[in-house]
């Protein structure tokens, strides 16, 4: 078995005014966390037993009551803390790579195709009908009407941005379409999510002229402007949209 590196005692993180870990999940796919206490070990135990056999399984057990259950591996690392609080913001990792990087950028693309074709409509069967209790002639009725919505897409498309500062891999979605019963009416639609726990971080659209935003980051400090919040959601896409470099 290979041997982990030896990391620096407890005491030796406390001289340096650091008393917290973050344990995380040590998979891309993942993204849980929690910050937990350091008194617990004692000054001449290392921080790289935190991650050994025999203090793993408690570890994990504590990951497992705060992410339900979904966790694959784990690590800990050094985790700086405020006055009496561990810091809720985001953590700047060490920068992968440049090739890993460029593996990591294809990965996103391919949760970011995934997850459009995810949401795409599709056409029904008749033995899918027939499992919710309609008959041949509502499916028909019902695909019929789901062409219809194809045909009045104005624009549908995806994008991927994978920001190796975060390790975080953003989706973005955009779609617009006509409506109505002379397809009089457009809507146009843009949202963004983490693709690492598909959340929705971001949402705005533009309805009949009518302008509107939310933000789900809870993060993120909003700034006031007058289209209901779509400004200052817009400004928050562009941001996890663009390359960081």
């Amino acid at each position: 078995m290979t041997d982990r590196p030896q990391k620096i005692t407890f005491a030796e993180m406390r001289d340096m005014g650091v008393r917290g870990l973050l344990i995380y999940c040590a998979d891309y796919r993942c993204s849980h966390s929690i910050p937990i206490s350091g008194d617990a070990w004692p000054d001449d135990a290392r921080l790289s037993e935190i991650t050994g056999t025999q203090t793993r399984s408690s570890v994990y057990a504590l990951l497992k009551r705060h992410t339900g259950g979904v966790m694959r591996s784990v690590r800990a690392v050094l985790f700086g803390v405020g006055i009496a609080a561990f810091s809720t913001h985001t953590i700047a990792q060490t920068p992968p790579t440049a090739t890993k990087e460029f593996n990591l950028r294809i990965k996103c693309k391919q949760m970011a195709d995934e997850k459009a074709e995810s949401m795409q409509e599709r056409l029904l069967t008749n033995a899918k009908g027939a499992s919710v209790g309609l008959k041949p002639a509502d499916v028909a009725a019902m695909n019929e009407q789901i062409e219809q919505r194809r045909a009045n897409v104005i624009l549908s498309s995806h994008a991927s941005n994978y920001d190796p500062k975060t390790n975080r891999c953003y989706i973005e979605i955009i779609k617009q379409w006509k409506y109505g019963q002379h397809s009089e009416f457009e809507k146009y639609i843009r949202q963004v999510y983490d693709a690492q726990t598909d959340k929705l971080l971001a949402y705005a659209y533009i309805n009949q002229g009518q302008m509107v935003g939310i933000v789900y980051d809870p993060e993120h400090a909003r700034t006031a402007d007058n289209n209901l919040g779509f400004d200052d959601t817009n400004a928050y896409m562009d941001e996890k949209m663009r390359t960081q470099r």
